[in-house]
């Protein structure tokens, strides 16, 4: 996939990649000029990307969105970033099978002010197995655990790129989640009367 065209390619965008792909495939996706664009599956593809290509959506709106993946089936994101003061946006829901996040930045989190209502970065919810490796992301909350078996490793959650906290990182609320390696800063967060929010959030 190469939004510049170059030799070799068979795809300009993600989603006209993954409606061709079949379940097993892998998607190899090139640093281009321009942004990639949203996507939405329910096939096991990997999804890989080549020199930290863009990948873009308006705010609300998930950047890639994997849901009813069967039990069989694994899908797998790794090596991409988003533009500046953007969440990395990504809703995984009614997953029977594994879901790998991995190498997945968006460090420029959004000056926008406290009590400033932004969508969570991860959102997790009804989901079997999902792991989430080496990816720095930002969000109220950067992490949204529903009823999900989690695995958290060497991931930054809620830190710009200067290491300045922003929106809680984590909320769990029923399932199991384990946070390894990791760091957490929600030094910044605020709620709509400027009270500080802790980095972490259990309702189950």
């Amino acid at each position: 996939v190469d939004a510049d065209g170059r030799p070799g390619a068979h795809f300009a965008d993600l989603p006209a990649a993954v409606a061709a792909a079949q379940t097993g495939d892998t998607l190899l996706v090139r640093a281009a000029s321009f942004p990639y664009t949203a996507f939405a599956t329910d096939k096991g593809l990997r999804v890989l990307g080549l020199g930290d290509p863009v990948l873009y959506a308006p705010r609300w709106v998930p950047v890639v969105r994997v849901t009813n993946l069967p039990a069989t089936a694994t899908f797998v994101i790794d090596g991409f970033h988003v533009p500046p003061e953007s969440s990395f946006e990504v809703v995984l829901a009614a997953n029977a099978g594994l879901v790998v996040l991995s190498h997945l930045r968006a460090r420029e989190s959004c000056n926008c002010g406290p009590g400033v209502i932004i969508p969570a970065g991860f959102a997790i919810q009804d989901c079997a197995q999902v792991v989430v490796d080496s990816c720095e992301n930002f969000g109220k909350p950067a992490i949204d655990v529903v009823r999900s078996e989690v695995v958290i490793t060497r991931t930054r959650l809620g830190m710009n790129a200067i290491g300045v906290g922003w929106g809680n990182c984590l909320h769990v609320d029923g399932g199991r989640v384990d946070v390894a390696e990791s760091e957490l800063d929600a030094s910044l967060a605020m709620d709509v009367q400027g009270n500080a929010q802790p980095a972490v959030r259990l309702r189950a």
